[in-house]
């Protein structure tokens, strides 16, 4: 059997683009694990917002039981906000109530420039509120 014209050629264009898809399938692999940290960080605020809607304040012991829950979900500068702090500041029933929560997100990036594929570590700032009014 002999060798057709533009054989090579062909191989090394499947060969690119199988490359670039393994970089895309590994980029969205990283994305992945940043969606699933800020839903983490997300039900982490539901949460709490449930407890201050029943009790109509969220204390102390909560804002360092939140930060310590959502430093080990691999985030750093940890903002809390939380609108009813403390018993004194107890809010009436049907009156608004908010949880803020303000970090960064340790992400990985892929620089495909010149072709290196190197992975880089960046900070993806989020922030999630929730809010609703005091039930108790």
């Amino acid at each position: 059997m002999k060798k057709q014209k533009g054989e090579i050629q062909q191989f090394f264009i499947q060969m690119i683009g199988i490359v670039f898809s393994f970089a895309i399938l590994l980029q969205a692999t990283y994305y992945l694990s940043t969606i699933i940290t800020y839903n983490n960080i997300n039900q982490i605020s539901r949460k709490y917002i449930l407890k201050m809607e029943r009790q109509g304040y969220l204390d102390s012991n909560d804002r360092v039981n939140i930060e310590s829950e959502i430093k080990n979900s691999n985030v750093d500068e940890v903002d809390i906000v939380i609108s009813a702090e403390g018993e004194a500041e107890k809010v009436k029933y049907g009156e608004d109530i908010r949880v803020t929560i303000n970090c960064k997100i340790k992400q990985k990036n892929i620089d495909a420039s010149n072709f290196s594929f190197k992975t880089d570590n960046d900070k993806q700032s989020i922030e999630v509120i929730k809010a609703s009014t005091a039930r108790w």
